[in-house]
């Protein structure tokens, strides 16, 4: 039995994925159905890369539950990697 304050830890269908934490506050388009907004993404936000840059230089991505693109520029300047144990994304990852 999975008790409180132990996340994932007897989730079978864990995984670890290459991550970003935020130590400033990027731009980002928020994806909301067919349409995009910009907002901002805090620092302290965690992001789950979903692409490879794309021709615009931008990444797709997971953060705080939400699809966001953010400029590679931005991942670059403003993240330190992380690694993270998280359920399985297979779904969610391109």
């Amino acid at each position: 039995m999975k008790r409180c304050g132990d996340p994932l830890s007897l989730d079978h269908s864990a995984m670890t994925v290459s991550a970003y934490r935020l130590t400033g506050t990027i731009t980002a388009l928020i994806v909301h159905g067919s349409r995009e907004r910009l907002g901002c993404l805090p620092p302290g936000s965690i992001l789950i890369p979903t692409s490879a840059t794309d021709s615009a230089g931008m990444i797709a991505g997971v953060c705080d539950s939400l699809p966001v693109r953010v400029f590679d520029r931005d991942i670059q300047e403003q993240t330190e990697h992380i690694e993270i144990e998280t359920a399985d994304l297979s779904g969610l990852i391109a």
